[in-house]
């Protein structure tokens, strides 16, 4: 049971990271206390694209780099995680994920490799 000095952690999940979902994220940060809530990004990228900059970014106008938002970096008091929703039970309010499968490490010690 808690007592009434400990504060009562809310987890908040904020599916998909478009424009919404990147500064509904920051919004929050902004306005919670520390510790108040857990926010947690889902999007099976870890970045953002600004889709009005794309165009831009082709002609050689602005350099690419400025066209993606790296989630992790722009949002480091969030969790972020890579993948998809697939189920929501608003009942249990409970959501299931699926996660990108792992990415095999390789060695390149020999050199028979390259």
């Amino acid at each position: 049971m808690r007592s009434q000095d400990q504060p009562v952690l809310r987890d908040i999940v904020l599916v998909g990271g478009g424009h919404v979902g990147l500064y509904s994220a920051l919004r929050l940060q902004q306005r919670l206390r520390p510790g108040e809530a857990e926010i947690t990004l889902v999007d099976p990228k870890s970045y953002m694209t600004y889709q009005p900059f794309l165009a831009e970014a082709a002609a050689g106008t602005i350099d690419p780099r400025h066209v993606v938002v790296p989630f992790r970096r722009v949002l480091p008091g969030c969790r972020v995680v890579q993948g998809r929703m697939t189920a929501l039970d608003a009942a249990t309010r409970t959501l299931t994920l699926t996660l990108p499968p792992p990415v095999p490490r390789t060695s390149f010690s020999d050199s028979s490799q390259l």
